[in-house]
């Protein structure tokens, strides 16, 4: 989502560490004390608010070889700052809730281009949070943001109205899961009370290794 002209010139400045004055990937801006941030999109609030809950697989897909049986917690982190929303993810199966398959956390703000983005990054080895972190969102306070490692080419680009967010990502920088060379590509849909999600990777011809094959998965807000 490309925001107008005025709305550019409100895009939120990268904020200096939580804990020290160093920002993520060296993006850090330091302000006066007397000059108050500009304020965050309404467009990044409403996503950051969509994005937040608890949300469960749609048995729809169940038929695909790809299906798994998801659960998905996100809770709001770290409000004070005032580089963008973030957001801790938490993800299992319905069979395994307290052994959690992925933990990240998200920046949603606007680029230096007027994008609508979503920016991954996952915890320092050792420092993911226990299981139901989403519970207590102060638990994640003891996370140093600036040690957080952003996954490379796995932003999600974003355009929007008032119904939906509609984004993916972009290129072949995302690596796969599998780590073995290939590349992943994630497409996401999101919707006041649902969104959607297509993970899939691939290998270096092109063709699909992993994911659902048939459409994303919708998940529903519990």
């Amino acid at each position: 989502m490309r925001l107008s002209r005025r709305s550019k010139r409100s895009k939120t400045a990268c904020l200096i560490g939580l804990t020290s004055l160093t920002g993520l990937g060296g993006c850090g801006v330091e302000t006066s004390s007397n000059t108050a941030p500009p304020p965050i999109p309404a467009e990044v609030d409403r996503l950051a608010a969509w994005m937040t809950g608890s949300f469960e697989a749609s048995p729809a897909l169940k038929v695909d070889a790809g299906f798994q049986d998801l659960r998905i917690n996100t809770c709001r982190i770290w409000p004070e700052r005032v580089d963008g929303r973030w957001i801790y993810l938490e993800q299992a199966t319905k069979a395994a809730v307290d052994v959690p398959q992925r933990q990240q956390i998200l920046c949603l703000k606007v680029d230096d281009q007027g994008w609508l983005i979503s920016e991954l990054f996952e915890f320092p080895s050792g420092m993911s949070p226990d299981a139901h972190a989403w519970k207590d969102p102060s638990s994640l306070n003891r996370i140093d943001p600036a040690l957080l490692s952003p996954l490379e080419g796995c932003t999600v680009f974003f355009d929007g109205d008032d119904r939906a967010f509609k984004g993916g990502t972009r290129g072949r920088g995302c690596e796969g899961e599998a780590g073995d060379g290939t590349y992943a590509m994630t497409e996401l849909v999101v919707e006041a009370t649902s969104f959607s999600r297509w993970d899939r990777s691939y290998d270096e011809q092109g063709s699909q290794v992993s994911g659902p094959r048939s459409g994303p998965i919708v998940f529903i807000r519990r």
